[in-house]
């Protein structure tokens, strides 16, 4: 298995799998709610200006995550709310200092071989060149996804909110410790 960051000819297959894995993400399949994908368009921006690291077998990727600038999330409105609670919730957090990570995503196939860690390891040490935290949000309900980032990926709960008529924990790492 080889890590690495994405490049422009990895953006079809990360567009499918995307599409096939989408509520793999979000928890629960609720028919209420549908998760994002992003489109090639959508990809093409965060390859080319930020950080989607994928995890690769016999050139299929098996896993992916990204970080990107609030500048790049924010036109979506679960992301607007995340960011204007920062300052309300950790002094140290901001706008200006960190980023949103994820989506992640690891083949169930290829769970539990420690491609989840490899993968935030890649992307905390590329996101720390330009920021100093990591900021996401997982549903209540998927608490698989909350223990694999607690513990595998020692982010700290900074709140606890609801958005959409659904209850997320607002999660962060700090990545460029001196």
């Amino acid at each position: 298995m080889r890590v690495r960051l994405a490049q422009v000819e990895d953006i079809k297959q990360l567009v499918v799998l995307e599409q096939q894995h989408i509520n793999d993400e979000v928890g629960n399949e609720q028919d209420a709610l549908q998760g994002h994908h992003f489109d090639e368009e959508e990809f093409k921006v965060l390859v080319s200006k930020y950080w989607v690291v994928v995890a690769e077998k016999n050139q299929q990727i098996i896993g992916y995550v990204l970080a990107g600038g609030w500048e790049f999330f924010k036109h979506w409105p679960i992301y607007r709310a995340m960011v204007k609670r920062l300052p309300r919730i950790d002094a140290q957090v901001s706008e200006r200092n960190s980023c949103q990570y994820g989506p992640i995503w690891v083949h169930p196939k290829h769970r539990g071989q420690g491609i989840f860690r490899e993968l935030v390891r890649e992307v905390s040490r590329c996101a720390a060149l330009q920021y100093e935290y990591l900021v996401t949000f997982i549903a209540e309900d998927n608490q698989h996804s909350y223990l694999a980032h607690t513990s595998g990926a020692n982010m700290q709960v900074l709140d606890f909110f609801t958005y959409d008529d659904r209850d997320y924990f607002l999660l962060s790492k700090r990545v460029n410790v001196l």
